[in-house]
């Protein structure tokens, strides 16, 4: 044997040694240290918290933990007040902050490569997305948390995983994968003797009869609402031992819409009280728990099962107390969600007294709301921005990743100077700067990947936002086409007012104009649709389609504007297949005034539904009243509507207008402390002031008066958004019609 061989040994022993005293010492400096006494600060934190009876302060406490755990450089800690975080704002409806918390923590753990953490956070994540209905991403955290939890061989989570994707299930209705998953999560707690997890999903078994009965309103199957009672029932008893407040949650939704369809469908008057007066046991806490839940669908539906509980279990006084306590929330909240289910409500509780004017004047109010929420709601436009939202983020966290790259990888190379410095290996500092180079690289790599692929997604983003919005456009030159152009109108009637402000680009008013082939007879219509955006203008572009349809023949013997609308509303009805009137679902209806000029013996003849019509003469304003009833179904309809006759004077100004005139929101001074509609009598009082002037002066008048009242007037004032479509068009009788002169 070579002895110098042996003698080498020892030497290369020392390098080893230390070689791994400089990774134990990066390693030591790396780790985040946290003491017993930090320890003690983080867990009195979270127990103030939890004793917090109020959200606001109970995430006032877990902010402080947040921040404390960020000071101490503790990913694990960071991640575990976030996911509490979630908690507190998805038991209270907060979905939006929940979706925050959830993606910081998805980010935090992934950065840690802590997996359990990980798996959680998808889990949370695909949780909080399904009340949003942003099914395909809520899908693709669930199927990453599963994952996740297959990896790790953790089965308990990988079933309480499924559970919670049952409500996303319903929530598409896809009603057969819920099925599966349910009996698949029963079988699965069974195996694992896993008491509350057969109770919960026994429970969700229920829920998915009840929401596969509830999707058949036309043709409902009965037997799906006696198993989903069943499947409850059962549940409740097995809950009784177990005590779980969240299969709670679930029995008590469920059993209060399930009494109240059984009572619903029972034709024997005691039965249906019994059964109204069981469902109403659990109305309270159920009604808490869907406000909770801050979806606007689950809330409308049980506070509206609220009314009609009520009402089956022949408690009128109890019914009205319920109603004025949603008014009262309605009052206090302020939002689109609780002022359209107080309105809906109070529709319900006219209806029930045979006051049906009421009723269908709440029913208006309720879809003036539903419509905000629609419109604000929209589930495609929902879907982008949620992913864009998570695209930013994600870009500002890999940002804020590759800083924290860097000063790592700096104070990694100070390290190591400075140990190879004190110990003189310059072999060893050679091998931890190679390994350091690499793993910068792989990590700027992967960074770089990262970045590219949130790219690309921001510009499939751009892309979608692009087509949308020049499908809207494009939609709105095809409506403004379909009206007469300004020189269409002047060629029509002489010098004349046009003036349309559509809210969201294209417009649910329109205004029609035709003449006969002799141009005895002209025509003059202005109406305003039920909604505005894209579902008013598709109502508006069948209104004039049924207008051109119902005058094409017009001619002498049929002046009468009356027999016009009527042949309209027919001919609405039809194509609507309106049959019936319901307070419990939206009406698609059309306010229309409509102006027959005789050109021959100077007379007026008009119509008009809900659309008032304003003459001037002599300086005077008269105001002529519509028939109450809209071109479409209506629960108090009469056979025809009016043919009204006046004779013209030499220097009538006549203008009709839509209700978007009257009810934008603004601010009458600098004082103001809230907006307020602009009122019938200012409109009326802007005309008087204005109606001598020529019709060009009148329109900007008008446009800047409306954009002045829109504007706030002091700095602690917003300005007003557009409420509604506005249309006025206003006509001189004198530029189309020839007077004698006395």
């Amino acid at each position: 044997m070579n002895l110098r061989g042996l003698s080498s040994i020892p030497g290369l022993l020392l390098i080893i040694i230390m070689m791994a005293t400089v990774f134990s010492c990066s390693s030591e400096v790396n780790a985040p240290h946290i003491s017993s006494n930090d320890s003690l600060m983080l867990a009195g934190l979270r127990e103030q918290s939890m004793e917090c009876e109020n959200i606001d302060e109970a995430v006032g406490y877990a902010k402080k933990e947040l921040e404390l755990a960020k000071s101490l450089h503790s990913g694990v800690n960071e991640v575990n007040v976030l996911l509490y975080m979630f908690s507190l704002y998805y038991d209270h409806g907060k979905n939006e902050e929940a979706l925050s918390c959830a993606t910081q923590a998805s980010q935090i753990a992934d950065s840690i490569n802590d997996k359990p953490l990980l798996a959680k956070s998808y889990w949370f994540l695909g949780v909080v997305l399904s009340r949003f209905k942003n099914n395909p991403i809520a899908a693709k955290n669930f199927a990453q948390a599963f994952s996740l939890y297959l990896e790790m061989n953790d089965m308990p989570n990988v079933v309480n995983a499924w559970r919670d994707l049952i409500p996303a299930y319903l929530n598409a209705n896809l009603f057969d994968s819920a099925r599966s998953v349910c009996d698949r999560c029963l079988e699965m707690d069974s195996i694992m003797h896993n008491d509350r997890g057969v109770v919960e999903s026994t429970a969700l078994y229920g829920t998915y009869n009840l929401a596969k009965f509830r999707s058949n309103a036309v043709d409902p199957d009965y037997i799906q609402l006696d198993s989903a009672h069943t499947m409850l029932r059962k549940a409740e008893i097995m809950n009784r031992r177990i005590n779980d407040p969240k299969t709670r949650k679930i029995l008590y939704m469920g059993l209060t819409e399930t009494f109240y369809n059984l009572s619903f469908k029972e034709t024997d008057p005691k039965r249906r009280r019994e059964l109204a007066d069981s469902g109403r046991i659990y109305l309270p806490e159920a009604c808490i728990i869907a406000n909770n839940t801050g979806v606007a669908e689950v809330i409308h539906r049980i506070n509206i099962i609220g009314v009609k509980i009520h009402y089956l279990a022949g408690d009128m006084k109890a019914t009205k107390r319920f109603v004025d306590s949603l008014v009262v929330v309605a009052n206090k909240k302020n939002t689109y969600i609780d002022r359209e289910t107080a309105c809906r409500a109070q529709s319900l509780y006219s209806a029930y007294r045979n006051d049906f004017d009421s009723a269908f004047a709440y029913r208006v109010l309720a879809e003036k709301n539903r419509e905000v929420i629609n419109y604000s709601d929209n589930s495609f436009l929902l879907s982008v921005q949620l992913a864009k939202s998570q695209t930013d983020e994600e870009r500002n966290s890999a940002k804020s990743r590759e800083g924290e790259l860097m000063d790592e990888t700096k104070r990694q190379k100070s390290i190591i100077m400075y140990t190879v410095l004190g110990v003189t290996l310059l072999l060893g500092a050679g091998i931890m700067l190679f390994r350091s180079f690499r793993k910068t690289k792989q990590l700027n790599e992967k960074i770089n990947a990262i970045n590219e692929e949130m790219r690309v997604q921001s510009e499939e983003i751009r892309v979608k936002n692009d087509e949308i919005m020049d499908g809207i456009s494009y939609a709105s030159i095809i409506q403004f086409a379909a009206m007469p152009s300004v020189a269409e109108m002047k060629h029509t009637f002489g010098d004349c007012l046009v003036y349309l402000s559509a809210r969201n680009v294209v417009s649910g008013d329109f205004y029609w104009a035709s003449e006969d082939v002799s141009g005895r007879y002209k025509l003059l219509a202005v109406g305003d649709c039920t909604g505005h955006g894209v579902p008013g203008a598709l109502l508006s572009m069948l209104g004039m389609s049924i207008l051109d349809y119902t005058t094409r023949h017009f001619g002498v013997g049929e002046i009468s504007a009356g027999i016009v609308l009527d042949k309209m509303r027919n001919n609405f009805k039809r194509t609507l297949n309106q049959t019936s009137f319901s307070t419990d679902k939206t009406v698609d209806s059309i306010d229309i005034v409509l102006l027959v000029f005789d050109t021959q013996d100077k007379t007026l003849h008009y119509a008009a539904a809900f659309r008032p019509l304003l003459i001037f003469r002599f300086g005077e304003m008269m105001r002529m009243k519509a028939d109450s009833m809209p071109i479409g179904i209506y629960p108090r309809e009469k056979p025809h509507f009016t043919d009204n006759v006046m004779k013209l004077c030499k220097g009538d100004i006549v203008y009709l207008y839509s209700d978007g005139m009257t009810d934008q929101d603004g601010y009458e001074d600098a004082a103001a402390q809230y907006p307020r509609a602009y009122s019938s009598k200012q409109f009326f009082k802007l005309l008087k002031n204005n109606f001598q002037r020529p019709f060009s002066e009148q329109e900007v008048i008008i446009r800047e008066s409306r954009e002045e009242w829109r504007r706030p007037k002091s700095d602690k004032q917003m300005e007003c958004e557009l409420t509604d479509d506005a249309t006025i068009i206003g006509v001189a009788v004198n530029n189309f019609i020839k007077f004698d002169d006395l």
